[in-house]
Order: structure tokens, then C-alpha cells, then sequence
């Protein structure tokens, strides 16, 4: 599980690579961009499925306001900011890295840290696939949306809201009706995306 002093390690680290300001790194991550237009997108993207939660789901038990705050909320911006916001945003503009490789390789990473979900190698092979998935669609929308953080901490907050209040699985594998949210959310996010970044995309992405 990651902290806050990872964040401050990773800021470290990257600076002193680069020989720049540790503040320079953390202007990388995007979290001081609008947050509007993503608050926006993200009502879009999860209000059907909401809705569809509290019709066919049943809410999950044993939830307490740590697990939210800290598995729905803290942990989804920490991950953002160390994954998404420094690593990517350091390997493309400081390093200039392609979109695609500056989010493959920290999804690798992003994969290895889910490990602790799977009881069998099968389940820990598809724990590791699906987070390093979403890891990748993560560092695309940060990068889409201009270097702007919000679009993947708002997808990945909700994500972690629905699997946590609903019961929907007690992994990132989930049951048929995760799968099919889940299927529906990303659809939704990368066509949303698509349809308000159209003036002004990224290059990159």
C-alpha cells in the first residue's frame, strides 16, 4: 500500500536525476490543473452506474468511514500522484518519453503492488493484468487531458467507491455484474474523454 512518503520519495528521487527542484517534479503531476471540466466528465462517466448499482446491487457490508476515506479516497490520489502525475509526467516531459512507453512502465509497477489481491496464481495473473490495464488507461488520460491529474483520480476514486460500497467482488476481478460496470465505465470515460479533449488533444495521445 502506498503512503504520502512515497510521494516524497519519488519527488527525491527524480529531482536529484534530474538535478532540478523537488517542487519542479510535483508541477509535473498535474494536481494544481482545472478541475471542472473533469468533475464534469466524471458525472457523466459514473451516474449510470451508480443507478445501476442500486438497482441490481446489494450494498456491501462491513464498510467503515476509514475504509472509505483512506480505500476510496487517499489511497486512488496518493497512487495518481506517484504512478500517474510524477513518474509519467517526469518520463515524458523531462525525459521525453513516448505516452505509450511513460505509462507501460510504471503500470508494470502499478501491477506488481496489487499482487497481495490474488489466492491463486490464476487470480493473482489477472489481478496484476487488469490493474496494469487500468494503470495504462490511467496515464492515457493524464496525458489526453493535457498533464492534467483530475480525469485519473476522479475515474479511479469512483472505480474504488463502487467496489467498496457495492458489493461487486472483493478484487479487481470481480463478478459479472462488475465486469459489466467496469466495461461500461471505461467505455464511457475513454469516449467522454475523446469528445472533450476533440479541439485541443495532446499530441501524444
Amino acid at each position: 500500500m502506498v503512503s504520502l512518503a512515497d510521494v516524497v520519495v519519488m519527488m527525491t528521487l527524480v529531482s536529484a536525476a534530474a538535478g532540478r527542484n523537488p517542487l519542479a517534479a510535483l508541477s509535473l503531476a498535474g494536481i494544481a490543473a482545472p478541475v471542472l471540466r473533469p468533475l464534469a466528465w466524471a458525472a457523466i462517466v459514473f451516474l449510470p452506474a451508480v443507478a445501476t448499482c442500486l438497482i441490481v446491487s446489494q450494498a456491501a457490508e462491513g464498510v467503515t468511514a476509514g475504509d472509505i476515506a483512506w480505500q476510496a479516497v487517499g489511497a486512488p490520489v496518493v497512487e495518481e500522484i506517484l504512478y500517474r502525475g510524477l513518474a509519467v509526467g517526469v518520463l515524458i516531459r523531462w525525459c521525453g518519453w513516448s505516452w505509450l512507453a511513460a505509462c507501460l512502465w510504471p503500470a508494470v509497477f502499478f501491477g506488481l503492488a496489487h499482487l497481495w489481491q490474488g489466492e491463486t496464481f490464476g487470480e493473482t495473473a489477472a489481478v496484476m493484468g487488469i490493474t496494469a490495464f487500468g494503470a495504462v488507461l490511467f496515464g492515457w488520460l493524464f496525458v489526453r487531458w493535457g498533464f492534467n491529474l483530475w480525469p485519473p483520480i476522479l475515474l479511479h476514486v469512483g472505480m474504488n467507491t463502487q467496489w467498496l460500497v457495492f458489493d461487486l467482488g472483493e478484487t479487481a476481478i470481480g463478478g459479472v455484474t462488475g465486469n459489466v460496470l467496469r466495461f461500461g465505465v471505461v467505455s464511457l470515460a475513454v469516449g467522454a474523454t475523446l469528445w472533450l479533449t476533440r479541439k485541443n488533444p495532446q499530441k501524444t495521445a
